[in-house]
């Protein structure tokens, strides 16, 4: 039946043909749904802000509310308390007024910062950098930081150090190597970040 409709020399190709669809039968579907990859949204300023939620306004005028985890939302994987310091690794202040404070209202103390990246670094900053922590051990840092009044602190020590040479919990936090310092910040931000990220819903858009 073959020979009907496709002529014996070009056979051959049919078949490669057939067989590659076989093997690889998503291939043009995959082709057709690549998107071009985008730029993470930048922050430039936190509108309001309450249970579950962040009101923030992008670089590009429009206004959305964030919904999910708090450490997800405000681009804060560490769950930082909102402080002046914060400005340097451009933090917009807390999550319901967007002023910088170093007050400990519990609706508004977590920072908001431009983009993830910025979270990130500020949390190292804050870690193994400020004076608060750098000349502590991770035992007395997370003490500190995740207090027992508020916290398991056993448990999120544990966690904390899990993959990590145990040796570390007598080493400063300023005296850590690179290595292990972005295994503990990952090892931290599992702890403090419950997961499923967030989402986000267009509100408005501010008119020039």
């Amino acid at each position: 039946v073959l020979d009907q409709f496709i002529p014996e020399a070009e056979q051959d190709n049919f078949f490669e043909f057939v067989e590659n669809k076989k093997n690889n039968p998503k291939e043009e579907i995959k082709k057709e749904e690549a998107k071009p990859q985008t730029r993470e949204k930048v922050i430039v300023e936190v509108i309001s802000g309450g249970g579950g939620y962040t009101d923030v306004l992008y670089s590009d005028g429009t206004v959305w509310r964030r919904t999910g985890t708090r450490a997800a939302r405000n681009n804060n994987p560490g769950n930082m308390d909102s402080a002046p310091w914060q400005k340097n690794f451009n933090s917009l202040g807390n999550d319901k007024t967007g002023v910088h404070t170093n007050d400990y209202d519990r609706d508004a103390r977590n920072a908001v910062f431009a983009t993830y990246e910025d979270g990130v670094k500020a949390y190292k900053h804050l870690l193994f950098e400020k004076g608060l922590y750098k000349d502590k051990t991770i035992s007395s840092a997370i003490s500190t930081y995740a207090p027992p009044g508020e916290n398991n602190t056993v448990a999120y020590i544990q966690e904390a150090m899990k993959g990590i040479p145990a040796e570390y919990k007598n080493i400063k936090m300023k005296d850590w190597p690179e290595k292990w310092r972005n295994k503990l910040m990952e090892n931290m931000f599992r702890v403090e970040d419950s997961g499923g990220g967030y989402k986000e819903v267009q509100i408005g858009k501010v008119e020039n």
